[in-house]
C-alpha cells in the first residue's frame, strides 16, 4: 500500500532517508570508506565511473608520492570518464586541495599536476581569511567545521579543457558557458564553496529566401551535471573530510574511517582476495572497452536518421558526411551562399540542403539557382546544381510524397528541368544510402546518378529494392 504524507510525518530523518531513492557513490582517490566503493589514484584497473551517480574526488590523496607514481595516461583516462559523467548529469564531489605540480623530466609530459584529472581548469586564488556567508543548505555536515579558508575558487577564462571540447564541440562550432553558482562566500562575494554547470550551445544554420547565416539559440542544447568544490579544512585528516561529504551525500553515519596506517597491516587471504578482483576487474574494462567501441559505432550509423528528420546545419553535416562517404570531395562555399561545393570528377557541382515541414518550393530553387548565375558570371562556364529536399520532415517518410503532400511539386520539377539542377529526395537517398552501406561499391552510381539528373533523381539500385524500405 502506497504511503500517505500523514504515514511519513513523525518518522525519524534516518527513516525517511532510508525511503528516499538513494544515489550510487565511488571515492576517488582513496579507500577504506564501509559499504561505499573507492578506487585509489594509481590503481591498475579503474571503475567504470559513468555507472555511478557521484563521485568523490579526495584532491588531498594525490600527493607527492602520488603523483610521482600515477601516469598521465590514467589521469586522462579519469578526466574522460568524468566528462562522460558530466554529460550524464553526474555529479562530482571535490574536496580540493592547493595546486601542486610534479617535476618529472625524463617523462612526457615533463610535470604532472593534482588537477590534471578535472573536465575543467578550476581556477583558485590564494588567499586566506575567516569571513563566511553561508548560502543556503548544501553540505552542512561538512561545512559546520570550516572555520577559515585559505584560498577562494573562480572559473578562468581558460577553463576549457581539450578534452571537453573533443567531447562536445570545437569553440569553432560551440559555445560554453560556466556558471559558479556559491553556496559559502567571503565578506566580499567570493566562491568558498560552490558548484559548476557546463551549458554548451551548438551552431545553428537558418535560411531564407536571400541568404544563409549561422546562430546559437537562447537555449543551450544540454547542461551537464554539476562539479561541486569544496574548500580545504586543514585541520581534517582527509580521508575524516571524505566522511563527512559522505554523510552529507548518503544521509546517515558512516563511522570513523581508519587511519592511513592500518592499511599496511596483513591479514591472511587478503592479497589472494585482491589479485583474484584484480582480475575480475581487468575482464570487465574488457568488456565495458568492448562495449564502448560498439555503443560509438551504433550512434554514428544512427546519425544517418537525421537524413529524414533534420534540417539546418545538422542536416547541412549529415549530408555532407554522406557526399564524402560516397566517394565526392566536399569543400565550403566559395562563389555564393551555397551550402557547400561537391566536387567530384574533377567538376564542381553547387550544393543547396534544406529540410522542411512541407513541400519544397519554388524559393528554393531559385535561390540555388541565383548561386549557379554567380558562378557563371565569375567563373565564365555552366555549372549544375543538386538541391537536397527532406521535405514534409515530420511525418513518417512512408506517409510523404503523395498527392497531397509532393516531395517537389510539379513547378519545381519543371524549373529544376530548365535549369540543369538535380532534386534529391531525402527519402530516396535515404533508401539508396543504405544499400550502399551494405555494398560500398555502389558509392560512385549514386554519385553518377545525382550528377547526371536534371530534375528528380531516381537512384538505380533503388528499383530492386522496391518496397523494402530500410529499417
Amino acid at each position: 500500500m502506497a504511503q500517505t504524507e500523514e504515514m511519513i510525518i513523525g518518522e525519524s530523518l534516518e527513516d525517511a532517508v532510508l525511503l528516499a531513492p538513494k544515489e550510487k557513490s565511488l571515492v576517488l582517490g582513496s579507500t577504506g570508506y564501509t559499504g561505499i566503493d573507492a578506487v585509489e589514484w594509481d590503481a591498475e584497473v579503474l571503475p567504470n565511473m559513468v555507472d555511478y551517480d557521484v563521485i568523490i574526488v579526495d584532491v588531498r590523496a594525490l600527493d607527492e608520492k602520488k603523483l610521482s607514481a600515477v601516469s598521465n595516461e590514467q589521469l586522462e583516462a579519469i578526466r574522460s570518464q568524468l566528462i562522460r559523467l558530466l554529460h550524464s548529469e553526474g555529479r562530482i564531489i571535490v574536496l580540493s586541495d592547493f595546486k601542486k605540480i610534479h617535476k618529472r623530466p625524463k617523462q612526457y609530459p615533463d610535470q604532472v599536476g593534482n588537477y590534471d584529472w578535472c573536465p575543467i581548469n578550476i581556477g583558485i586564488a590564494i588567499e586566506s581569511g575567516d569571513s563566511l556567508e553561508i548560502k543556503g543548505n548544501r553540505f552542512p555536515i561538512y561545512i559546520q567545521h570550516l572555520q577559515n579558508w585559505p584560498y577562494y575558487f573562480f572559473v578562468p577564462k581558460s577553463c576549457l579543457t581539450n578534452q571537453i571540447t573533443g567531447f562536445f564541440g570545437s569553440l569553432n562550432e560551440t559555445r560554453y558557458f560556466l556558471p559558479m553558482s556559491s553556496f559559502v562566500e567571503n565578506r566580499y562575494a567570493k566562491t568558498i564553496a560552490g558548484s559548476v554547470n557546463i551549458e554548451v550551445t551548438r551552431k545553428q544554420r537558418k535560411s531564407n529566401n536571400f541568404n544563409s547565416y549561422d546562430y546559437y539559440p537562447d537555449v543551450p542544447d544540454l547542461v551537464t551535471g554539476e562539479i561541486v568544490l569544496l574548500p580545504l579544512i586543514e585541520k581534517l585528516d582527509h580521508k575524516e573530510a571524505v566522511r563527512l561529504v559522505l554523510e552529507d551525500v548518503i544521509g546517515r553515519s558512516l563511522g570513523y574511517a581508519p587511519p592511513s596506517w592500518v592499511e599496511s597491516i596483513a591479514v591472511p587471504h587478503i592479497a589472494e582476495i585482491e589479485t583474484e578482483i584484480k582480475e575480475k576487474q581487468n575482464q570487465i574494462d574488457v568488456i565495458s572497452g568492448e562495449i564502448g567501441k560498439l555503443e560509438i559505432s551504433r550512434g554514428f550509423i544512427n546519425n544517418y536518421r537525421k537524413l529524414l528528420f533534420s534540417s539546418g546545419f545538422d542536416l547541412e553535416e549529415i549530408v555532407k558526411r554522406c557526399f564524402e562517404e560516397l566517394g565526392g570531395k566536399v569543400t565550403a562555399a566559395k562563389y555564393g551562399q551555397e551550402e557547400y561545393i561537391l566536387e567530384y570528377g574533377e567538376v564542381e557541382y553547387l550544393i543547396e540542403v534544406k529540410g522542411v515541414g512541407k513541400s519544397i518550393s519554388l524559393g528554393h530553387l531559385r535561390q540555388l539557382n541565383d548561386y549557379i548565375c554567380k558562378y557563371e558570371e565569375d567563373m565564365k562556364k555552366a555549372c549544375k546544381g543538386i538541391l537536397f529536399g527532406n521535405s514534409w520532415r515530420t511525418l513518417p517518410p512512408e506517409e510523404r510524397n503523395t498527392s497531397e503532400k509532393p516531395e517537389f511539386p510539379e513547378n519545381v520539377i519543371t524549373r529544376a528541368g530548365q535549369w540543369n539542377i538535380a532534386l534529391i529526395s531525402s527519402t530516396k537517398f535515404f533508401e539508396a544510402f543504405c544499400l550502399f552501406l551494405n555494398d560500398k561499391s555502389k558509392g560512385a552510381q549514386m554519385l553518377q546518378d545525382i550528377i547526371s539528373t536534371s530534375g528528380i533523381v531516381e537512384f538505380s539500385f533503388n528499383q530492386d529494392n522496391e518496397g523494402e524500405y530500410p529499417r
